[in-house]
């Protein structure tokens, strides 16, 4: 088992880079990942972002040790243990080489090809821009103007001013003669009619609410229509997948849902999709606190 383990490191590492974005070496240091912003190719182009992993003796993240712990389901000394057999195993001097990962040598580190691509599945792509055109409110401003004119003469038509109700000084004077038989509304009448329109309102309210939860309860990845995805990692095996799917709902107290999905022959986890790219790209920007790493991955059409 613990021989197994040593073996088993650099994987963890691979996949905590994939996954948090960072990871502690004890008494080496942290290794964590670096984005290079999207830079324009032309007016219309823009090419993707790239990322690298790089080293600090300073930065805080998440301890290799408590990464090891974890998986295995081991205690906090044996994964101890177990890290120090791999580090004795790896370093040579001031080298320290990681499979699958890099090498670090005088505290430069050097990405790996392999997780390079795994980092940048869209590495020198340039990407057109399409700009959708302004449209005219021409027909909005029409529209309001004819709604005025119209809400107008109805309030004319069913309240009309008192110049236009003015009779005669006979039907005056008749008036005046049988105001004392017409009957006040009393504030129990008044009253109940306002309860009468709170109700009907109260009604549509609960009915409206009804009818948005369906679409709430329903996640993300069974609705219609998913074309592109926020995925934060890929794994050699699903159960790679499945810890690092764990450990979000952890660290995020079950508020993300995540979905596993097959990519080629990698375990791809995805924490977003939607029907436009648009909606994913937002959602990276608002989460780049939770998943430094996330990037968009459509659907071949």
């Amino acid at each position: 088992m613990r021989r197994r383990m040593v073996n088993e490191v650099s994987n963890i590492i691979y996949n905590s880079l994939l996954t948090h974005g960072a990871v502690h070496l004890p008494s080496v240091g942290t290794l964590y990942v670096v984005r290079k912003g999207a830079t324009m190719s032309g007016k219309s182009r823009v090419v993707a972002p790239e990322y690298r992993v790089d080293f600090s003796s300073s930065r805080e993240a998440q301890s290799i040790v408590d990464a090891i712990a974890q998986c295995a389901s081991i205690t906090q000394k044996s994964a101890e243990d177990i890290y120090m057999l791999w580090l004795d195993k790896v370093r040579d001097g001031e080298h320290i080489e990681i499979a699958g990962v890099g090498s670090l040598r005088n505290k430069s580190f050097t990405t790996d090809n392999s997780l390079l691509a795994q980092l940048n599945p869209m590495k020198g792509v340039d990407v057109a821009i399409t700009y959708q055109p302004r449209r005219s409110r021409v027909a909005l401003y029409v529209t309001m103007v004819v709604a005025v004119v119209l809400g107008v003469a109805l309030y004319l038509f069913m309240f009309p001013t008192k110049s236009a109700t003015q009779h005669t000084p006979i039907a005056k004077t008749a008036i005046v003669a049988d105001s004392s038989n017409v009957e006040t509304p009393t504030i129990e009448t008044e009253v109940s009619d306002a309860y009468e329109v709170i109700d009907t309102a109260d009604t549509e309210t609960v009915a409206e609410d009804t009818e948005s939860t369906d679409l709430v309860d329903i996640p993300w990845y069974e609705r219609d229509g998913i074309r592109h995805y926020v995925v934060v990692g890929s794994y050699k095996s699903r159960r790679n997948a499945e810890g690092a799917m764990k450990s979000i709902a952890e660290s995020l107290n079950g508020e993300i849902e995540c979905y596993i999905f097959k990519r080629g022959k990698m375990h791809t986890l995805a924490v977003y999709g939607s029907a436009d790219v648009e909606s994913c790209e937002a959602f990276v920007a608002s989460h780049k606190s939770e998943f430094a790493q996330a990037w968009v991955y459509s659907l071949e059409e």
